[in-house]
Order: C-alpha cells, then structure tokens, then sequence
C-alpha cells in the first residue's frame, strides 16, 4: 500500500524516479511474496504425500501461487508500461518546444527575416529527428526487455509504435530535405 502512495504522490508531481522505484518495490513484493508461497506449497505438498489431510492446504497454496505469478505478471507489465510513458512524455515535451520555436520562425518570416525563419525550421526538423530517433530506440529496447516476455498486448502495441516511428523518420527526414530545396 505504501508503493502505490508513492507511486500515486510521484505520478502527481510529475516525479518519474519515484514512480519507477514503487513500481519497482511493488514488483520486489510480488516476487517475494510467490517466494514464499512456493516455499509453503512445497512443504504442504510433502506432506500431503504422506497424510490426505493436507489436500485442501495444498490445493488452495497452489491457487495462490498462481495468483501470486499473476500479480509478478501485472507488476512487469506496470514498469513496462511506465517506461513506455516516460519516453513519450519526454518526446511530447519537445514537441511542445519545437512548436513554439515554429511560431517564433512564423513571425520572423513575417517581418522579413527568411533566413533566421529557415534557419529555426532546419533546426526544429533536426532536432526532432533526434528525438524521434532516441524515442524508438528507447521502444525498441524496452521490447528486447525481459520482463514483457509473455505480455502480448504490450509487445503488440510496442512493435505498432516503432512502426510508426519508423514512418515518422522517413517523413522528418524528407521535410528536412525538402526544406533544404527551397
């Protein structure tokens, strides 16, 4: 409980550190507590070798156990998908940037500086080419991340968003070009 307050305050102030360590400790939980879970299962499972009686223990161990990788599961998933949210963040910031810079060059085209204008979009464009370049490849390395093996749907959705990427970077890289041309 106290790893989702923390998360909760990090998400709250924009504290991405913070939100990554509860996760963190929110999946060293999950792992320990199936740790122990496993280690009863055994000793229950043992005994009920020997003494029918330890069945029902043993049964309801097992659907905790379960539950527990469930929970691990979920945990990996969480970090995954607040990695994933980290770097987009950082690129929409950006964007941000890169968009008022474009309404800076907008207006100096328009009192006669063309030459500061082009210089201002050259910049933005190459920039942003940086950092779409950066994001995919923080993408393309949370998807060689153990920890989504097994997670479909984040693999689906991690493998569409490099795509797009990808369409992305030839498209800066021809508006950049093309810009150059005029």
């Amino acid at each position: 409980a106290l790893n989702n307050v923390s998360k909760s305050i990090g998400e709250l102030i924009g504290n991405n550190d913070m939100v990554a360590d509860a996760l963190d400790a929110n999946l060293a939980s999950a792992n320990n507590k199936k740790s122990e879970l496993e280690a009863a299962l055994a000793e229950a499972a043992a005994k009920d070798q020997s003494d029918p009686r330890w069945k029902e223990l043993t049964d309801s161990l097992r659907q905790q156990v379960a539950d527990a990788g469930l929970s691990v599961y979920e945990a990996n998933a969480a970090i995954i998908q607040n990695a994933i949210d980290a770097t987009e963040k950082v690129f929409q910031r950006g964007e941000f940037l890169r968009g008022i810079s474009e309404r800076g060059a907008a207006l100096a085209e328009r009192i006669g500086n063309r030459s500061g204008a082009f210089a201002t979009r050259q910049g933005n464009l190459a920039g942003r080419g940086v950092d779409l370049q950066s994001q995919r490849n923080s993408l393309q390395a949370l998807l060689s991340n153990p920890a989504i093996a097994g997670n479909a749907k984040q693999i689906e959705d991690l493998t569409n968003k490099i795509a797009e990427l990808d369409a992305s970077i030839a498209e800066n890289s021809q508006d950049l070009k093309d810009l150059s041309l005029e």
